[in-house]
């Protein structure tokens, strides 16, 4: 059991395994930067879903690079949660 988040950080950064995490509802500001960590991190391998120029917008304007993610551009938030399951 973990005491600490840095815990878990640390065995997954032991990992060599990097996981694909899908994002539903992506132009969600804080979400999008949490997965923007972790992807930076090489924890995961990101997949946004949601409006994508909504999305694209908070990465410029937050200097965010998702070089390499997979977008799935879903306007209507209940789809994108759909696809992401």
């Amino acid at each position: 059991m973990f005491q600490k988040l840095s815990e878990l950080k640390d065995l997954v950064a032991q990992s060599s395994i990097c996981r694909k995490l899908a994002l539903a509802v992506s132009q969600d500001e804080h979400s999008l930067e949490a997965v923007h960590a972790a992807y930076k991190a090489g924890f995961i391998t990101p997949i946004l879903i949601g409006s994508r120029v909504a999305t694209e917008k908070i990465i410029a304007d937050k200097g965010l690079d998702f070089t390499g993610a997979e977008f799935v551009d879903e306007q209507n938030p209940i789809k994108a949660v759909e696809l992401a399951v």
